[in-house]
């Protein structure tokens, strides 16, 4: 998925790509796409750019929300409160002599890339080759644990994968209506996939992360399975090796498997692709992607769902990994 589409800001007679921010008036709004586990905003002489990462429940929540003027974090126990499946995710980054910047002026460019998602242990810093730290709130996310300024462990680049994406140059904390005119009218989504390198400051280039599989049920809670994205991959495993998605009715009896998607791993050993759930029967299942390292152990993920009455999911498990 790319996002180069853009939509039309109130405050400016260029086209932008729409973005949340929270403003009393206006938003800031900064030209951003996203491609292969990069994204580029079109900067300026800023000196910080913030993103902003939510899924659709965020802004079924934004489209009926008044504004009361209240405070970020106010608001999104709000979002929770109303529409349980919402996420929400914040990253800031201060544009210094670590960033990887491009162009000037009114054109400059600044980076931001999957593979500096990491935790750098103090639970706030995302990177040790950039200025960028995580705000809270992250609400919906499996490696969050308790309230809005909670540290958390690791940001995985494909926890983000198919999220709507923005970014902004006002870091204002109060909401408004054009707040939420924005987070509505956004259409970008983040484009995880084929992570790239990383090059460090004497110019070599440096593994982005460990090789592996990745999997993503995208949910969430409450909404119904059938037709709901999963997202899959993998980076740097073993060429020409195959990879296989499955979905698998949890019960006492024979399980039931339905093949999701399978095929074989290109020349460079990575890829990242989507497919959809089907309807599904109340009950449990599990969703598993498997791949092969190039050391040839097998690579497992499960994610364990459980589907309602209705038809819809009631609730989403963290991926369990397996080597063997």
């Amino acid at each position: 998925m790319s996002a180069r589409r853009s939509v039309r800001s109130r405050s400016a007679a260029v086209a932008l790509t729409s973005a949340i921010v929270m403003a009393i008036a206006g938003c800031d709004v900064i030209p951003v796409t996203s491609d292969s586990g990069v994204l580029t905003a079109t900067v300026g002489n800023n000196n910080a750019v913030y993103w902003f990462f939510f899924n659709q429940d965020f802004k079924d929540f934004a489209g009926v929300r008044s504004p009361a003027m209240a405070i970020h974090k106010d608001v999104y126990y709000d979002a929770i409160a109303s529409h349980p499946g919402s996420k929400y995710i914040k990253i800031d980054q201060n544009i210094d002599g670590f960033s990887e910047v491009s162009g000037s002026g009114a054109s400059r460019q600044v980076l931001l890339k999957a593979n500096e998602f990491a935790n750098q242990g103090d639970g706030r810093t995302l990177s040790a080759t950039e200025d960028i730290v995580l705000d809270g709130p992250a609400y919906g996310f499996t490696w969050l644990t308790g309230a809005h300024n909670t540290r958390v462990t690791t940001i995985v680049p494909s926890d983000l994968c198919g999220l709507f994406v923005m970014a902004t140059e006002d870091d204002s904390n109060t909401e408004s209506a054009e707040f939420y005119a924005d987070i509505v009218a956004t259409t970008d989504t983040y484009d995880c996939g084929d992570i790239t390198p990383v090059s460090n400051q004497g110019g070599e280039e440096k593994p982005a992360g460990p090789p592996g599989i990745f999997l993503t049920v995208a949910g969430p809670v409450g909404r119904s399975a059938s037709e709901s994205p999963v997202y899959y991959g993998a980076d740097r495993v073993a060429v020409t090796s195959t990879y296989l998605l499955t979905v698998t009715r949890v019960s006492n009896v024979t399980p039931t498997i339905t093949t999701l998607a399978e095929g074989t791993i290109d020349a460079d050993g990575s890829f990242t692709s989507m497919t959809r759930l089907p309807a599904l029967a109340p009950g449990t299942y599990n969703v598993q992607m498997v791949g092969t390292h190039v050391n040839g152990s097998t690579l497992q993920l499960t994610s364990q769902v459980t589907i309602g009455g209705l038809g819809q999911f009631t609730s989403i498990g963290a991926n369990i990994p397996v080597i063997r």
